[in-house]
């Protein structure tokens, strides 16, 4: 994500795999009018508004021997929030928000029943103007019960040769079994508030004066 320039550029990479991956082949199957359409839809609704019109590098989808992989360019209209003199950047573009769903009751007298264990990663690197400073960036986090497990990573700042500051942040998120006993929901829970809690926190920035 380059927020560098004058407006802010995204170039997003999609690699679903397992039972994911014939549903997105699904999804942008068709001719050009449907997959721009689909593309916009999935785009506005994990960035909000575009800019522009998006483009994509389409793989063949009919190539079942060659995993999925969907390369997207485009333009939001914003990125984060302003925060003052700064601003505060998203840590995820993948807010589970347990709590309003998996997790939301504070006691269960029944099992929670889940979809198949899965898992997902999600890699972020910022693109900061020169100068930037990092204020507040989140915390690295690797938490894990029977049932479901996270971890973030959350790379130092680094200047490349443009000056830019570059920062890394990685996530991943594993439902690991299907079914959540009552006596576990606890636990459950209590893991589901502390993702929640740490896909809120944002990368707050400034830019300098030198």
């Amino acid at each position: 994500i380059d927020l560098s320039g004058a407006a802010p550029s995204v170039r997003m990479v999609r690699a679903p795999r397992g039972r994911w991956d014939p549903r997105e082949r699904m999804r942008f199957e068709g001719d050009d009018a449907e997959r721009d359409e689909h593309l916009e839809r999935l785009l506005t609704s994990i960035f909000g508004a575009l800019a522009g019109p998006a483009r994509a590098e389409h793989p063949d989808y009919q190539d079942l021997g060659t995993p999925l992989e969907i390369v997207m360019e485009f333009e939001p209209e914003d990125i984060g929030r302003g925060t003052g003199t700064g601003r505060g950047l998203p840590s995820t573009f993948a807010a589970q928000d347990l709590l309003s769903s998996v997790a939301s009751e504070t006691e269960r007298t029944t099992d929670v029943l889940l979809d198949v264990p899965w898992s997902s990663e999600q890699s972020i690197e910022y693109v900061l103007p020169p100068g930037a400073r990092i204020l507040r960036a989140p915390r690295a986090l690797d938490v894990a019960s029977e049932d479901l497990e996270y971890a973030r990573t959350v790379g130092e700042p680094d200047v490349d040769p443009g000056g830019r500051v570059r920062v890394r942040i990685v996530e991943r998120i594993a439902f690991r079994t299907h079914r959540v006993p009552v006596e576990r929901y606890a636990a459950f829970r209590e893991l589901a508030r502390q993702i929640d809690d740490a896909q809120r926190e944002t990368l707050d920035y400034e830019l300098c004066c030198g």
